[in-house]
């Protein structure tokens, strides 16, 4: 593991992991032992951190994660653009190995916008509601937020995920349509939509 260290005007030690690399961010007045110490005690979180970023990897050189499945990517140069899925190996036709990384990312991009509507239909079912748009970004910080105009975004990243850990995000953040903080009304309306969201998300990875 690679580290980057900051140091800057701030009052405590904060740690982000970005790809392979530990970003340690310190104040000036802080001894290196209780750096060192406090990055022992996070160990736990940083591997789970790195573990979840070679899950999020979208490479030929590893397997993709598709759902918490195993799924092989092979690259073909070719004119054609386009992707021959299989069960467990994908064949990816492309001009450049970048663009057949594209390709495959727009391909996540679909299916994972295809999941959220399908599920949002199966929510609807439970406690009506309207949603007036799905947006998919590459979220780093979050794996999904709701805003006043109804309008619901969630991270790329959770198609790498469990589907039962990407539906209890979804219901996490239709639950939102009806309370914007997370209050017990919040909890209420949530426990509605997955009576199970708590035992769903006690692992940040679903694993």
């Amino acid at each position: 593991m690679k580290t980057k260290t900051i140091v800057e005007k701030r009052k405590s030690v904060t740690l982000k992991v970005e790809g392979d690399t530990l970003i340690i961010r310190r104040p000036f007045n802080i001894s290196d032992e209780v750096v060192e110490s406090f990055i022992v005690k996070k160990k736990e979180w940083i591997d789970k951190q790195l573990k979840l970023n070679q899950v999020f990897e979208v490479s030929f050189e590893t397997d993709l994660i598709l759902m918490d499945s195993p799924i092989k990517l092979v690259f073909k140069k070719g004119e054609e653009n386009r992707i021959i899925k299989h069960e467990t190996v994908w064949t990816v036709i492309s001009k450049t190995e970048k663009s057949g990384l594209n390709l495959v990312q727009d391909n996540l991009r679909g299916m994972l916008h295809k999941k959220i509507e399908e599920y949002i239909k199966v929510l609807q079912s439970i406690k009506p509601f309207q949603v007036n748009q799905i947006k998919i970004k590459n979220l780093k910080s979050s794996w999904g937020n709701c805003n006043s105009r109804k309008e619901l975004s969630f991270a790329l990243r959770l198609i790498h995920m469990k589907e039962s850990f990407i539906e209890s995000v979804i219901a996490h953040e239709v639950s939102h349509l009806f309370v914007m903080n997370h209050s017990a009304s919040f909890y209420r309306v949530l426990s509605q939509f997955d009576p199970d969201y708590r035992s769903s998300i006690k692992d940040l990875s679903g694993q």
